[in-house]
């Protein structure tokens, strides 16, 4: 009994991934799959993002009562094994005189949000006080240092900060600072009023290291004075390229397998489907 197929007795083309189809075709195909995962992990024309090598805060309040009182120190170190942990951490102190005439308080608070290894956010907020129930001088002494971060770059970068410094309306002004250390050189320094944008240049490629610190303020106390002191800074940082071109977040292994987990399967799926009895191929002439 004669059998018939689509496909003339003298053909000799084979269908791709098909069993006798050339070596890799099947491949070829998903191709363009290939392509189109990977653009949507890294963007069209990205640059490589920078690569967390470490990060730290060192946040430290510290309240001297008088100047004839050694101050009392309170230090919180954070120093995670994952650079992008994010983070709340607070310190407090207090101190007074032994006869209690004058106290002095400073609590502390600093959050730092990451958006990944590009990106993020710093937050502080100050609280500080005294007391002076004498007829000498006393002092409030306070201080928040610092955010410091460590990363590799494979391009030229930008290191772009957007700032905001102010004092509490409804507290007693103070004149604290913060400044940035780039490469551990101080460039600039913010006031409270200050706000805005800036850049700053890190250089070629290479391990870089930003510092937001904050410096040390010292408020001064008359003869039977009470003073209260509030300041709140916030930042939101970003690495560049500095060619103008966008960077991307270099993808976690788990990203990578998947897309390779993916492509693997398609690839499976694809060959069984021409491996099927009734598909054209030399198996449809048989």
């Amino acid at each position: 009994m004669p059998t018939f197929s689509l496909i003339p007795q003298d053909a000799t083309a084979v269908h791709p991934g098909a069993i006798g189809a050339a070596p890799g075709a099947a491949w070829r195909r998903l191709l363009p799959l290939a392509m189109l995962l990977l653009g949507a992990v890294f963007g069209p024309g990205a640059a490589a993002g920078p690569v967390a090598l470490a990060s730290r805060i060192n946040l430290v309040a510290s309240a001297q009562a008088d100047r004839r009182v050694t101050a009392v120190q309170d230090t919180q170190i954070f120093a995670p094994s994952d650079p992008l942990t994010d983070a709340r951490i607070q310190a407090s102190a207090y101190s007074t005189t032994p006869d209690g005439s004058v106290l002095a308080l400073a609590n502390i608070g600093l959050e730092s949000d990451w958006n990944g290894p590009s990106q993020g956010t710093l937050s502080w907020d100050i609280q500080a006080g005294g007391h002076n129930n004498f007829f000498g001088g006393g002092q409030v002494t306070y201080v928040g240092n610092q955010w410091t971060y460590r990363f590799e770059t494979t391009v030229d970068s930008l290191f772009s900060l957007d700032f905001s410094v102010t004092n509490d309306p409804l507290m007693d002004p103070i004149g604290g600072s913060f400044g940035v250390v780039v490469d551990g050189v101080l460039i600039d320094y913010y006031r409270p009023g200050d706000s805005g944008s800036r850049t700053y240049g890190l250089g070629g490629a290479g391990v870089h290291q930003v510092s937001l610190s904050m410096t040390r303020n010292i408020a001064q106390l008359s003869a039977f004075e009470d003073k209260h002191f509030g300041q709140r800074a916030f930042f939101a940082w970003q690495i560049e390229d500095a060619g103008g071109g966008p960077t991307a977040t270099v993808p976690e292994p788990g990203t990578v397998a998947l897309i390779a987990t993916a492509l693997l399967a398609a690839g499976i799926s694809r060959r069984r489907m021409h491996c099927q009895p009734g598909v054209s191929g030399p198996a449809a002439r048989a």
